[in-house]
């Protein structure tokens, strides 16, 4: 590179380096160095001195907090240590195209990023990072963290960067909490939710909402008058924390005289889909189940007054108990189980589900228990020559004839339709005794 060139870059890194990180450099490389020197005397001896020297001078003289300052603001990685920080910054000086400090003025890149019509910091970094390519690309001269790079040449704050005019919420003079109410009462929202919506609209980069009202009221007023969206937006609704409850039993006749059978019909009623000539009241509360836990709840068949218990409340017959009594029913297989069931016959001691709440308490099938089903792998297969004694008593000569008498019932389920599949056969003349 040329000596000129070089000095040159040299000289636009150390115009970028306070007096401190100036000094400590050349204290660094020269103990004859005093505390007051001037700055420009300071950087006219830095500047003549060989890359090698400066780089020590960088690793080990200056505080590796400002080196990684001063990366930043060149827009170069601040990650590593003192050396490698130091190493990155000669690199910049070595090469004709690295940016030293050719950054444009202040004003021109404030002027270019109000024409984005960006609303936030975080809008600018998305920009910045190509995510934004309706908006084009970030010049190259223009840096990605202009607060750094203009730290000492105009920069305040995002609000004045990005026209929003947006101060950092610490530096806002919010309206009195009386008169800010009143402003939000005025735009007729609903709930919270609504007024949120309200605080993301935006008129062109700038937010709709005045800049003197906080669009987190709850804190910035919390001690100055607040008492909740209801008050703040003026529909009187409460947050459950404030309202005072009718006592349990007050809220369970209340409910029964509606008529409510379940928990997705009173769902639906505190939704206003039914009943809707007796709205809810506000000291009833829409979970009942957590605001009277220990002050009276016991379920919810007991609130509405129907009885019904969750299944893990209730207590089942015995198992022999339950059998004895299906046995009785004369049901013979699990299909017109389920059709008992539905007809509303089974007792509601008697689960519906006896596979599962009888499981390890007794329970062995389902013919066992009562219906006279059994599962055809729980059959007691009767002997080859015992079954072939029976179906040739009936008279059976063919393969169709064996099928069709099974059937029709009239061969035992413990001969099977596939006996032909049985250990110990040989064929269907010989099984039937026909030639």
């Amino acid at each position: 590179m040329d000596r000129d060139l070089r000095d040159a870059r040299v000289r636009q890194l150390l115009e970028e380096m306070s007096r401190p990180m100036v000094y400590a450099l050349a204290r660094a490389v020269d103990a004859d160095v005093r505390a007051n020197t001037y700055r420009h005397h300071l950087i006219d001896a830095a500047a003549a001195l060989p890359l090698p020297v400066l780089r020590r001078g960088l690793a080990d003289g200056v505080n590796v907090t400002d080196l990684r300052r001063l990366c930043t603001r060149l827009g170069y990685s601040s990650a590593g240590s003192a050396a490698k920080l130091a190493d990155r910054l000669i690199a910049a000086v070595e090469e004709p195209t690295a940016r030293i400090a050719q950054w444009r003025p202040f004003e021109q890149a404030r002027a270019f990023a109000r024409r984005l019509q960006l609303a936030s910091q975080k809008e600018w970094y998305a920009f910045a990072r190509g995510r934004m390519p309706d908006k084009g690309e970030l010049p190259a001269d223009i840096p990605i963290a202009p607060y750094a790079a203009y730290a000492e040449k105009g920069w305040t704050a995002w609000g004045d960067f990005l026209g929003t005019d947006n101060p950092a919420r610490h530096l806002i003079d919010y309206r009195p909490f009386e008169k800010a109410r009143a402003y939000a009462r005025a735009l007729a929202l609903e709930n919270a939710k609504e007024w949120y919506a309200f605080c993301r609209k935006r008129i062109g980069n700038r937010r709709s909402l005045p800049r003197d009202i906080p669009s987190a009221p709850d804190r910035v007023y919390a001690d100055k008058g607040w008492n909740g969206f209801g008050d703040w937006l003026g529909t009187g609704r409460l947050h459950a924390s404030k309202i005072k409850y009718r006592t349990y039993t007050q809220a369970r006749a209340f409910v029964r005289a509606l008529g409510i059978r379940n928990e997705p019909e009173w769902q639906a009623y505190c939704r206003g889909e039914i009943h809707r000539s007796s709205p809810r009241p506000i000291d009833v509360p829409t979970n009942p189940q957590r605001t009277y836990k220990n002050r009276g709840w016991v379920s919810w068949g007991e609130f509405f007054g129907t009885g019904n218990l969750a299944p893990y409340q209730r207590e089942f017959r015995s198992y022999q108990a339950a059998r004895d009594y299906v046995g009785k029913q004369g049901l013979v297989d699990s299909k017109q189980w389920r059709a008992w069931c539905a007809a509303g016959k089974r007792p509601p001691d008697i689960p519906g589900a006896p596979d599962l709440v009888y499981a390890g308490k007794g329970w062995v099938s389902w013919g066992e228990f009562g219906t006279g089903h059994v599962h055809p792998g729980r059959l007691q297969r009767r002997p080859m020559r015992e079954a072939q004694a029976f179906v040739r008593k009936l008279g059976v000569r063919t393969k169709t004839e064996f099928m069709r008498a099974w059937h029709a019932g009239r061969i035992p389920k413990d001969i099977p339709l596939t006996i032909d599949r049985m250990p110990g056969w040989t064929d269907w003349e010989s099984f039937l005794g026909v030639s």
